[in-house]
């Protein structure tokens, strides 16, 4: 299965420094502020870039490939990762296409539901992505890049080597086609049909030959966007207590990790309902998800696995309908729960007490972002010292809730609310 070949790509360390890839191309405000500004690095820390300059583009001071790596916490590995705003600013398009592929964070694309979401974290963390899109060059420059990274032609030879650059250009296809898609209106119509010939020679070639290698096992409507096509697949499926069917079951798509099958419909509790998907099939495997929850830890080692990685729930429907890992529905929006006379409002980036929930939100957005469970008490954001959460297609992780913001951090900034 191509999934597990995605996530195998952050265990192939051996030959080469991870080099991690995936895409973005966002304007972020030029007078944001580094999120790391001021902070007094840590003599250690400063250990490990010593003599280490930013002069080769895409090659970072430090990644999971080194021991150091898990010495260091997260607000520590973001920061020896941010590509200097000085550098970023006077590299050239090419230059910073080197950056954004190779960031070390690509896997924590699959921590949010939805890719654009993952941009604008991205894009937050790491200078290289907000310089990109003042390039009025880019959207060339990241079609010629994906057009050399032309892995089809060699996957046979390459498979029996098992070679680590095959599947380190497979993921940094897969994530420049979701920028495409993305940001399609910006192309020229003469670019917009070579990438799209381009998709449908490749896809044509690896269903005949190696169909495992498809760009659309993992990203299918992106594909279907690009070229065309429809990719869904309807079944039959039965309600659930609590669950009201509203629809027929559909595939349902997840940017990066393919795709389930679900009924939509809505949930009723605390007197009232919220949309969410009732899952019937297409999860990861064991195989699958034993390697995702490795890798994850492997990025993040300050986090603590209570569940493994799952398409089955979220963040939301954890937090809000079942703080159970055999929980079935995705929500993607529990709003309708948060304004129920059921709970109450308690603090506006403070406290909160053992079971509270909170929910992330960015500046730019009323939707909710994210929700969590309080496992501590707490007067602030870094009192806070315990958050239970399911991190999107990821699995279900006790962290801080100072860590959790950074993982869902935005360049449009972001606050949390806590409700009982």
């Amino acid at each position: 299965m191509i999934i597990c070949n995605i996530i195998r790509v952050i265990k192939m360390k051996k030959i080469f420094k991870r080099i991690w890839a995936y895409l973005l191309i966002i304007v972020m405000f030029s007078n944001t502020t580094n999120v790391f500004a001021g902070k007094e690095e840590n003599v250690n820390n400063t250990d490990l870039i010593k003599g280490f300059s930013f002069d080769l583009p895409g090659i970072y001071p430090v990644t999971p490939d080194d021991s150091a790596w898990k010495e260091i916490g997260f607000e520590e590995q973001l920061e020896l990762t941010c590509v200097p705003d000085e550098i970023a600013k006077n590299s050239s398009t090419e230059q910073l296409v080197q950056w954004v592929l190779n960031y070390p964070f690509l896997i924590d694309m699959f921590a949010f539901d939805d890719f654009e979401d993952a941009i604008n974290h991205f894009k937050f963390t790491n200078n290289a992505f907000r310089y990109l899109d003042e390039k009025e060059d880019f959207l060339k420059c990241l079609l010629n890049e994906y057009k050399a990274t032309d892995i089809y032609s060699n996957v046979a030879e390459e498979e029996k080597k098992e070679n680590d650059l095959l599947l380190d250009e497979y993921i940094k296809e897969l994530f420049m086609l979701e920028c495409f898609s993305l940001y399609s209106e910006k192309m020229s119509e003469d670019d917009y049909l070579d990438l799209r010939k381009e998709i449908l020679t490749r896809e044509n070639f690896r269903k005949m030959f190696y169909p495992e290698w498809c760009a659309s096992n993992v990203i299918p409507d992106t594909i279907d966007e690009i070229t065309g096509n429809n990719a869904n697949e309807i079944v039959n499926a039965t309600s659930t207590t609590g669950f009201v069917v509203t629809g027929s079951s559909h595939t349902m798509y997840f940017d990066g990790a393919g795709t389930t099958t679900t009924i939509p419909g809505n949930y009723y509790l605390y007197g009232t309902y919220a949309p969410c998907e009732k899952y019937v099939s297409g999860d990861f495997s064991a195989t699958v998800y034993s390697e995702i929850d490795s890798d994850f830890m492997t990025l993040h080692p300050t986090f603590v696995k209570q569940g493994h990685a799952t398409k089955k729930y979220n963040c939301h429907s954890y937090a809000w309908i079942s703080a159970n890992t055999n929980n079935q529905f995705w929500m993607n929006d529990p709003t309708n729960y948060i304004n129920s006379s059921y709970f109450s409002h308690i603090s506006h980036n403070g406290s909160c007490a053992s079971g509270d929930r909170i929910v992330i939100y960015t500046n730019d957005s009323s939707v909710p972002a994210h929700s969590a469970i309080s496992n501590t008490n707490g007067s602030n954001m870094t009192a806070i010292s315990s958050v239970i959460s399911k991190l999107g297609c990821q699995g279900l992780y006790i962290t801080t809730l100072t860590d959790l913001m950074l993982l869902y951090s935005s360049d449009s900034g972001n606050y949390y609310e806590v409700y009982r």
